[in-house]
């Protein structure tokens, strides 16, 4: 779009005088890039689908327009309120309408009215965390009737049908049944003592205007009807596909192959079930009802296999993978309510229908967990398992089959979390928490092994750090997080009640001294999986929840997670330009802060090199915005982020460049307004309403920001008004004088939203330019008083106000229809000149600010897909070209594989400051590059899959141009080779290819020595009985050579061969067997 360099250059002469005019060089420091093709994914699994040491991901390809189940929480208070739920949070009163955020809490399109006044509201229902089920806060809370009521649900879609779901629970005995009806069809619930009951009217039809109403009715004898929540449903499940993200080192992941494309996964689990050193998948297809094996084919392929064709709903939580029956082929043991049923794995892969292992009586807490670890020291896994308030192990050593209690003390309901030695005896002790604790604060804690087996009365952790409210411990994974040499705990905490005020948390417990004492320390506010997905030793976050699309992760980049580093697996980091911000040091310009619509990313620019982006921030919310500010007054700028957090309110964030804690303010209820923000002198104003149309203004005060007033309009700007050294506040409506940082005093003397001397006299004008209306400039006459003039500079936008001419007053950047342009001041009054074209970008928004320290106002301007920097050479010395700083090393590909090459940042430099890198790519004889090979600019990136046709050597040139148009040049080889293969005659390109020579199985054909000097015989080892038909090698250009061959010995010379890589094809009858050779 813009990746050539362009300059122009404007020569102007008036009468006999001259001159001199602000003329710019334009060049792209920035393109977005966009989704595209590509898909956004749902996280179901990792796992080292190929086997070569690093972390891969299976994804749920998610449809571009999905319609997402809706949530309706009828509740009248607040601290009933759940995530992800529509709470209603208000007394059942006719006309009362909501629109509806469904699953991601995102806008459904759909709209809730309720018709008719009811009876009223209550919280006498089930008050219960229920692992799996709605949590308490919605089975609690309901609307009553003693008659019939009606609600509507509109804006759905006419061509499709639904499913309604109805819940609700009483704690009171008798009839409280209610008749839930849509149109002529009807279902009734007693919601008298009723836990986990809900029934279902589907295959629902809107009518022709997207609308359906429901009657909720007492049944006739009932005492009342009521309504707790409503869930709304695609009536038939679309099918997804699942595909493998491959990590190949850089992100996004390559997608690779498909696994299903027509199934739907509650889970993916991911074992290797047949022991083959391929991890493979176990899942429920929730459409179909089966469960199901996905068997990793060497990596090439997952085949489906059915365990169970007709199995109830089974999540992730209740399967374990352990030889339970003892003959070294592991099974399947699934925890159906308080019962234990397994699958018998059979010798040839298949499994036995399923059967009951081990059954208790029915419980409260039927869908806890199973955790299974080696308590009996025999170095196989036992299993814990838990029924009613009883916790129940199942060791190998009794072959599974004898179970023995374990009758915890002062704990209500304990649930088992994970097998680990605390005590540091070598014996292997249970960790678990508790399923109920009337206070709401969950506690942790273990019983100790002995030569007596596990101990009744747990000891509890005392863990510093976190309010425990409504968080339950879900899951613990055993780490040394801080590298100490002891035991501590990665954590997931998982709100059960008040969800919307305690949202749900990934975090570690940091062990101080054998358990002594605990400190808890924040990570997500999600409950993220932990993995280790660059293979560095520790573990990392994984996840695809929050409001942004797919799959991210968090790298620990330091120790124990004092370095984070924010990625995605299968996004671009930047998709579309936001905000923008220039970093600089010393007056020059060594890097960009940049939002996109998911995160605030920072990019380096060393060298004239545009370096890969790093992202700081993963935001919640597209109304986010950001500023760069010396919080604490040490000197140094921190990143300071206006977002949502997890519980819905509007926070500012920042973290402290002196001691590294990380400071949160909370601003107001509800999403960001997307205005901006403004930190400077010790003081923060930022909006407090949704519109964006009022502020707060607050203190630093005991390393923290105290409220001190309110300011009505939108802050545009601060700047020095009344020329008193004090930063004044300018909005849309007014301005503020700064009284000693401690008053604002409104004066309506002038309003505007830009703040900049127009006529050369040293203090600062104000100028209104709305979107509509006329522009005016309100001209400083000192102490704060202001005439105001109509300014002349047409309707096309003002993006800034700068002396662009280093004349003393300041210049207009607008945006017109044929781009970007600007109008010179001409009489130190605020009267502009014509417009002056600088390039014909589309330019959103622009900064103005010196770039390279030259003395003169350069231009970064940008849009939702480009930033572009233009160089004011007004004062800028003379040019000099870029250099050659490292060699490009040569690099290799196989064919049918993904190639990606990224040219180091240091293979040129520029010395001339401020001056930035353009970079392109074609073959060394000019000719472009082949199709199956793109060049990104901006990247510097390689991407493409050559085909066997392709094999030979590409001799690239890469070529940078600086800002002037002065170049520099270097290049490499890149060398397309065949895989090693096998195949049948006639089956086309071979499946299976053998990457690495030299790793087959013995039975398979292999070449002696390989790699090897030239001279050297090359001997066939494994060959078949098979008659040789035909023997070919062909160069890295595909050129077919002569080949001496020795049929007694199979041996083949090489004295003919140059150093390099060949491809060795073997033709018999029943085969085709090709290998590469490599000739040192």
């Amino acid at each position: 779009m813009y990746q050539c360099i362009k300059q122009l250059i404007l020569l102007f002469f008036l009468l006999n005088s001259s001159f001199s005019y602000a003329q710019f060089v334009g060049q792209t420091l920035l393109e977005a890039k966009e989704r595209g093709e590509s898909n956004s994914f749902r996280l179901v699994a990792t796992l080292d689908a190929d086997r070569d040491n690093d972390q891969d991901v299976v994804g749920e390809i998610l449809p571009e327009a999905e319609f997402l189940p809706i949530q309706v929480n009828f509740n009248a208070l607040q601290e009933d309120n759940a995530r992800n739920w529509n709470n209603l949070q208000q007394t059942p009163t006719a006309n009362v309408s909501v629109a509806l955020t469904n699953l991601q809490e995102k806008s459904s399109g759909a709209t809730l009215t309720l018709k008719t006044d009811w009876d009223g509201d209550g919280q006498n229902g089930y008050n219960e965390d229920q692992l799996g089920f709605y949590p308490r806060a919605v089975t609690r809370s309901y609307y009553f009737t003693s008659g019939t009521e009606e609600l509507t649900i509109s804006g759905l879609a006419v061509d499709q049908t639904y499913k309604f779901s109805f819940y609700a629970s009483s704690l009171f005995e008798g009839n409280r049944t209610a008749t839930y009806r849509i149109g002529n069809q009807q279902v009734e619930l007693n919601a008298a003592l009723n836990t986990t009951d809900v029934v279902i009217i589907d295959k629902v039809q809107p009518n022709e205007n997207g609308e359906v109403t429901v009657e909720i009715a007492k049944k006739a004898g009932a005492e009342f009807g009521f309504l707790g929540a409503l869930v709304i449903e695609l009536d038939q499940q679309q099918p997804r596909r699942y595909q493998l993200l491959v990590n190949n080192g850089q992100t996004p992941f390559t997608t690779g192959l498909t696994i299903d494309e027509a199934a739907n996964w509650a889970f993916g689990k991911a074992v290797d079930l047949d022991q083959d050193s391929f991890p493979d998948l176990v899942t429920y297809d929730t459409e179909d009802q089966q469960l199901l094996w996905y068997k990793n084919q060497n990596g090439a392929s997952f085949a489906k296999q059915i365990i169970d064709d007709n199995s109830t709903y089974i999540s992730e939580n209740q399967i374990l993978i352990l030889d339970i029956n003892q003959d070294e082929v592991l099974d399947v043991l699934v925890k159906e309510d308080d019962d234990l049923f397994w699958y018998q794995q059979l010798d040839d892969g298949t499994f036995a229908d399923r059967a009951l292992w081990m059954e208790r009586e029915a419980s409260d807490l039927t869908n806890t967990s199973a955790v299974s670890g080696d308590i009996d020291g025999d170095n196989l896994p036992d299993v814990v398992w838990q029924s009613d308030e009883q916790l129940f192990l199942l060791t190998s050593r009794s072959a599974y089959s004898s179970e023995r209690a374990i009758q915890a003390v002062d704990i209500t309901k304990p649930i088992a979390l994970a097998v680990a030695d605390m005590n540091g005896d070598s014996r292997a002790d249970l960790v678990i928490t508790e399923g109920y604790n009337w206070t709401g604060s969950y506690r942790i804690g273990y019983l100790a092994n002995s030569d007596n087996g596990l101990t009744n009365t747990p000891q509890f952790l005392n863990i510093a750090g976190l309010d425990y409210l409504n968080l339950r411990p879900s899951r613990l994974l055993s780490d040394d997080v801080d590298g100490d040499g002891d035991q501590d705990f990665y954590v997931s905490l998982t709100s059960e009640a008040c969800s919307e005020i305690v949202p749900e948390q990934t975090g570690w417990i940091e062990n101080k001294g054998d358990w002594q004492t605990a400190q808890y320390h924040a990570l997500s506010n999600v409950t993220a999986q932990l993995v280790d997905i660059d293979q560095d030793g520790d573990q990392d976050l994984i996840d695809s929840s929050g409001n942004s699309p797919g799959i991210s992760w968090i790298e620990n980049a330091g120790n124990a997670w004092d370095s984070l580093a924010y990625q995605s697996v299968d996004q671009t980091t930047i998709n579309q330009i936001v905000a923008v911000a220039p970093e600089q040091e010393n007056r020059l310009m060594v890097g960009l802060t940049v939002q996109s619509a998911q995160n605030i990313t920072q990019i380096a620019i060393r060298h004239g090199n545009v370096l890969s982006p790093n992202t700081l921030v993963k935001l919640n919310s597209g109304k986010a915005s950001f500023t760069q500010a010396d919080v604490d007054g040490d000197g140094v700028s921190e990143l300071v982020v206006v977002d949502q957090n997890g519980s819905g309110s509007t926070e500012v964030r920042w973290q402290n460049s002196s001691n590294g804690s990380v400071g949160e303010l909370v601003i107001h209820r509800g999403a960001p307004s997307a205005n901006r923000i403004f930190v400077s002198d010790g003081l923060l104003f930022a909006p407090i309403n949704e519109a964006g149309n009022q502020y707060g203004w607050w203190r630093w005060t005991d390393n923290n920001f105290v409220r001190s007033g309110t300011i009505d309009g939108t802050v545009t700007q601060l700047a020095d008004l009344n020329t008193d050294g004090a930063l004044d506040v300018l909005t849309d409506k007014a301005w503020y004088r700064n009284i000693s940082n401690t008053e604002f005093e409104r004066n309506t003397s002038a309003q505007g939203n830009y703040a900049a001397d127009l006529d050369g006299d040293g203090d600062i004008e104000i100028i209104n330019t709305p979107a509509e209306g006329n522009r005016t400039g309100y001209l400083n006459q000192g102490n704060g008083n202001f005439t105001s003039q109509p300014l002349n500079v047409g309707i096309a936008s003002v993006l800034a106000l700068a002396d662009l001419d280093n004349d003393g007053d300041a210049d207009i950047i607008q945006s017109s229809g044929g781009g970007l342009v600007w109008r010179e001041n001409t009489d130190d009054s605020g009267t502009f000149g014509e417009e002056i074209a600088i390039d014909d970008f589309a330019a959103d928004r622009v900064i103005a600010t010196d770039t390279d320290g030259d003395g003169d106002v350069d231009l970064i301007a940008y849009n939702q897909q480009t930033i572009m920097r233009y160089k004011n050479t007004l004062q800028s010395p003379e040019n000099t070209a870029p250099e050659v700083q490292t060699a490009i090393e040569d690099q290799n590909t196989d064919a049918d594989t993904t190639y990606q090459f990224q040219i180091p940042a240091n293979a040129f430099k520029d010395n001339d400051i401020g001056d930035l890198l353009t970079y392109s790519a074609r073959l060394d004889n000019e000719n472009t590059l082949p199709t199956w090979l793109t060049f990104t600019s901006s990247s510097r990136m390689f991407a493409g899959i050559p085909a066997v046709s392709d094999t030979g050597t590409l001799a690239i040139q890469i070529q940078v141009t600086d800002s002037e148009g002065a170049t520099a040049s270097q290049g490499f080889n890149l060398v397309v080779v065949a895989q090693d293969t096998t195949t049948n005659p006639g089956d086309g390109e071979p499946p299976n290819p053998v990457t690495s020579v030299g790793d087959e199985l013995d039975s398979e054909l292999v070449l002696y020595p390989n790699p090897l000097e030239r001279g050297q015989l090359i001997t066939i080892k494994n060959m078949p009985l098979q008659k040789l038909i035909d023997i070919q090698m062909y160069s890295p250009q595909g050129k077919s050579l002569g080949v001496k061959f020795q049929q007694d010995s199979l041996q083949i010379e090489s004295s003919q061969l140059t150093p390099g890589v060949y491809l060795l094809e073997l033709k018999t009858a029943q085969q085709i067997y090709r290998r590469r050779v490599i000739v040192k």
